[in-house]
């Protein structure tokens, strides 16, 4: 059971909106899926997973001040960015959107024939009007048991030994981090059945940890896929992250401003 500083956030109380051949499952309120006691997790504004038929177009968007991390979990997606060449996501790969002073963008399935699985993060800035950027991560393996920095920015810059984008146009080119406009850094883990991994969070900064694939339990707190676990700055931190002994568990960790 999660202890009161932290907060559970089920994958069933997620809204979800099913439109243009995308089911989408938000946990935070997000266009027609309003749930106003989840309107965000400090900088967090939006974290949906979600799954596109082969072929899928979204609808266009114009995004501003905010940075938006993809990371394709299954397929490969197509980016079009106003100012910006089309680029193209594939299976485990990520990318970062610099909305900036604004940007407009539409994102689609890259395949005619294949599924796409998709997570989509926005964070708030800490900056506003700065010019829009983008950037891609090739495919890269999350190791075993271990922590892979995704994307970082302020006091990780260096610890993260950062690539990828300054904020106008890049490609990180090997498998350091997307470089993020906000003192937050985003981890993923794989961990094989039965196995643990300590969190290392930052001691004084808000988190969430969001159970991707399998199922798993933090601190003793059990979570299914879909499930996400929050704190603040001012709560004790998690420590570990155990997948149960029947299966294999895949999850996200966010650490970001108090």
């Amino acid at each position: 059971m999660a202890p009161a500083s932290v907060l559970l956030r089920r994958a069933a109380a997620r809204g979800r909106i099913v439109a243009g051949g995308v089911d989408a499952r938000h946990a935070f309120s997000r266009g027609d899926a309003i749930d106003r006691a989840w309107m965000g997790w400090g900088a967090l504004r939006v974290l949906s997973t979600q799954a596109w038929e082969p072929g899928a177009v979204g609808e266009g968007m114009r995004i501003a001040n905010m940075e938006l991390v993809l990371l394709v979990l299954e397929g490969r997606l197509r980016i079009d960015c106003a100012g910006f060449d089309p680029r193209e996501v594939t299976a485990r790969g990520a990318a970062w959107i610099g909305a900036g002073h604004g940007t407009d963008c539409r994102l689609a399935n890259a395949s005619a024939t294949a599924p796409l699985r998709l997570l989509e993060a926005w964070i708030q800035p800490d900056r506003v009007n700065a010019a829009p950027g983008i950037a891609v991560r090739p495919a890269c393996a999350t190791a075993s048991g271990a922590w892979l920095t995704l994307a970082a920015g302020g006091e990780f810059h260096e610890s993260a030994d950062r690539a990828g984008c300054d904020g106008v146009d890049g490609a990180a080119g090997d498998d350091r981090p997307l470089l993020l406009r906000q003192d937050a850094r985003l981890r993923s883990a794989g961990l094989e059945a039965g196995a643990s991994l300590a969190l290392d969070v930052v001691a004084g900064r808000r988190g969430w940890l969001q159970l991707l694939e399998g199922a798993a339990a933090v601190d003793g707190q059990a979570l299914s896929a879909g499930d996400g676990l929050a704190w603040d700055a001012h709560a004790p931190a998690p420590a570990t992250l155990v997948a149960t002994s029947g299966a294999a568990a895949h999850a996200l960790l966010f650490e970001l401003p108090a």
